[in-house]
Formats: structure tokens, C-alpha cells, sequence
């Protein structure tokens, strides 16, 4: 994960130094279970990043303490249960953990309506989705 990060890096993408166990272990215990072991491994390395990704594509990742504050914000349990929503393209669509899946379900949804029928799965791994927001192409 260091390296697509480094390279991510290398086009503009800013991260947040590392978060400490402490904090991903307060942010599961605030959510109420504990994330994903390649997600925490990503705060490990960055809590957080924003910037330019792809061509002409941004991404915003929330810091691991505001993933709280940005799910109950926007009623993920009342709009789409078992997300966990991470962070955004900086307009109208989100990202997220399906926390319901049996193995790590990256999907992207749209803010409104932020339904799960409306979720798309765009990647099954951490670092492959970071190489699928690196390869967006506009239309």
C-alpha cells in the first residue's frame, strides 16, 4: 500500500500523517465495530487524503476520527444501512465500506439518493481501490 501511495503522492494527492491504534480504536469503538484490517493498515500509513487522482478526477478520504461525525451527518443508518461512508469525490458521490459484505466491498454511491440499490462495487481490496480511482478517465 506504501508505494501506490508514494506514487499517488507523486501526482498530487496530499495525505495526513499516520494515525495511531489509538485513535482507529476509538473511532471502531464510536461506530460500534471494528473496521476492515486493510482500512486500518491505509490509517496506519495516511489518516486521511484529499487531491487531484486520476485524470481529472479528486478525491477527499475522511481521517480516521471523522468517519463518526460524517456517517451519523448523513444518516447512513437511516439512508443505507451497513455502509460506512470514507470519504467523497468532492461532489456528489461517496464512498464507502459495505459492512455487510462477507469479504471487503469498496462501492461508490451517490449522495442523493444515498440508497444502497444505487451503490456501485468498484473493488474488493484497499490498494485496488486506490488504482481504480487512479485510473478514472473523464467521459
Amino acid at each position: 500500500m506504501v508505494e501506490i501511495i508514494k506514487r499517488l503522492q507523486e501526482r498530487g494527492l496530499t495525505t495526513e500523517p499516520a494515525a495511531g491504534t489509538e485513535a482507529i480504536k476509538a473511532s471502531e469503538v464510536k461506530l460500534g465495530f471494528a473496521l476492515p484490517q486493510e482500512f486500518r493498515d491505509f490509517f496506519l500509513v495516511a489518516n486521511g487524503a484529499i487531491g487531484p487522482i486520476g485524470t481529472g478526477s479528486f478525491v477527499k478520504l475522511w481521517p480516521v476520527e471523522e468517519l463518526p461525525k460524517h456517517n451519523d451527518g448523513y444518516r447512513v443508518k437511516d439512508f443505507a444501512p451497513g455502509f460506512l461512508l470514507i470519504g467523497s469525490d468532492g461532489c456528489g458521490t461517496a464512498y464507502a465500506l459495505d459492512m455487510t459484505a462477507s469479504r471487503l466491498t469498496i462501492v461508490e454511491v451517490p449522495f442523493i439518493p444515498l440508497r444502497r440499490r444505487e451503490a456501485k462495487t468498484v473493488a474488493h481490496s484497499f490498494e485496488d481501490f486506490l488504482e481504480y480511482l487512479d485510473s478514472w478517465r473523464p467521459e
